[in-house]
Parts: structure tokens; sequence; C-alpha cells
């Protein structure tokens, strides 16, 4: 398949089609591989004005009419009131960033040895307690085995016990959003 390349600056336009940096400073390796591609003639580069480029809606501050002629361009139409599945979506909070969170510590090892995290928030992944506010720090010896357990979205029960220093377990994305407990154990010596 033949690449195009429509571009409205004259200068990446001359780069992406001479052979190496010469006196560039500063070059992404994307431009090499555009050279690359330009030498193989599988993508060809055009010129074109910037007041016909599309990318311009992304990157600069446009009138309604510009605004217009590129949504219109990229076959984008304005939509107006709120969308049905807008009010079923969930804070999906991402394996170990808690931050903001009102996830915490239902316990934090001791006498017991047992370090609890409640997930308050539904989450779409499993719970790696590294880089936790208050979780365990590096003297810690945690125990390689994670249980969850909790409740998903559709009200279907969890329960997992895998080893979560697996790279395939680390941060595995379940079938829908969870929330519940995640427990590890200390090493006793």
């Amino acid at each position: 398949m033949a690449m195009r390349l429509h571009i409205d600056s004259t200068a990446a336009k001359g780069i992406i089609e001479r052979v190496g940096l010469h006196k560039v400073r500063h070059l992404d390796v994307d431009m090499l591989w555009l050279q690359s591609q330009t030498a193989k003639e599988t993508m060809s580069v055009h010129k074109m004005l910037g007041e016909d480029n599309v990318a311009e809606l992304m990157t600069k501050n446009l009138g309604v009419q510009k605004i217009d002629k590129c949504m219109e361009e990229m076959d984008m139409v304005y939509r107006t009131g709120r969308s049905e599945k807008a009010s079923k979506l969930y804070n999906v909070m991402e394996a170990g960033d808690d931050h903001g969170s009102d996830d915490s510590w239902g316990a934090r090892g001791g006498a017991n040895g047992i370090w609890s995290r409640i997930h308050e928030n539904p989450r779409s992944r499993l719970f790696v307690p590294g880089n936790c506010t208050k979780g365990p720090d590096r003297n810690k010896q945690i125990s390689n085995v994670r249980r969850t357990t909790g409740t998903y979205i559709s009200g279907e029960k969890v329960c997992i016990v895998d080893d979560w220093t697996n790279a395939d377990n680390k941060h595995k994305k379940l079938k829908e959003c969870w929330t519940g407990k995640t427990i590890f154990t200390e090493f006793t010596s």
C-alpha cells in the first residue's frame, strides 16, 4: 500500500526528502523513518497550504468557520445533548494509580503480618502494592501470593489467588470493573 503524506511545512518536507541529518539538530527518529519510506518510494510527500491542513483543528486556536471546514473534511459532526453511555461511565483506576482515590489500607502489616488494600473506587486491573502511599516499604518482605476478592460492576463475585510478581499477572486487566480488597502477607522469619 502506498502512503501519501500531506505537509504544510516546507522545511519539514525538505528534511524528509533528503537523506541523513545534515546540519539539523534535535531531530526525532520518526523523521529518519519518513526519509527511509520516501527513499523506498512507499510514501510520497506533498506540499499543502497551512489553511487546508485539517490537523490545525487540534493544534491551533481557530475561528468557527475554520473549525466547521476541518470537521466537514474529516466527516465529523457536532452532537448536542449527553450520550446515554456517559451516565454509565465509572471512575476506572489503573493499577498502581491510587493518587486521589478513596482506596485505603484496611490492615498495614504489624503483628498479624497482613496488608489489606480496600478498593472503593471501581478499577479495571488487579492491584500491586508498590508505589502506593503508606504501603509496604522495600524493607518488608511481601509474599508473592495475592488474594483478590470483591464484586464486578455486574454483581458477579471476584475471587482470584495468583502470583503478583509474575509479569503476566502483575497489572492484569479483568473482564470488567470491580470493587473489593486485595490481601498480601508478610514473610515470617
